[in-house]
């Protein structure tokens, strides 16, 4: 599924005036945003495009509501008939970074409702594909954590945009 050229435009505009840290809790400080106005049902009215280049804490509140329904299927269905480890993996890592909370190895496994050996698997198929990256805990040399990569969480944003567009502040 591609962008519509306009939301795409502006993302790469926005992309190229923000700065490079990867967590801001609040989207609508210091300009980092373009904010014209996008085309939207009357419903919503004029919405503006999350920063690309950083994880946006009404996202993140959003993703924590669709992470719940997500699983309450298990409730409403057999267990183990839905799953996708990958999506899981970044929607956790998504919140984290919004919350500013360190996520080791495992407990990425752990969002992934699977098996550790099939989250590593998956989370090594992130890596490959630039979307998550793997460093060092400095308070525990033994102990890897992971986040998003600016790739990853450009893309969840164009996602978020998508799902649970933000309105202009007028």
């Amino acid at each position: 599924m591609t962008l519509p050229d306009d939301i795409s435009r502006r993302n790469r505009d926005a992309a190229s005036a923000v700065s490079t840290d990867p967590i801001c809790h609040n989207h609508e400080e210091g300009g980092e945003i373009d904010k014209s106005p996008e085309a939207s049902d009357a419903k919503l009215g004029r919405t503006v495009l999350r920063n690309p280049n950083h994880v946006c804490d009404q996202g993140a509140k959003f993703i924590k509501t669709y992470l719940r329904a997500r699983r309450d299927r298990e409730w409403q269905f057999p267990r183990g008939l839905f799953s996708d480890p990958a999506w899981d993996i970044l929607l956790d890592l998504y919140v984290a970074q919004c919350e500013g909370r360190l996520v080791s190895m495992w407990d990425a496994c752990q969002a992934a409702a699977v098996a550790e050996t099939s989250g590593m698997r998956w989370l090594r198929i992130l890596e490959s594909r630039r979307l998550v990256k793997r460093y060092e805990d400095m308070a525990d040399p033994d102990r890897e954590l992971v986040r998003l990569t600016r790739d990853a969480i450009a893309g969840m944003n164009r996602w978020l945009d998508r799902m649970h567009p933000l309105p202009a502040s007028d």
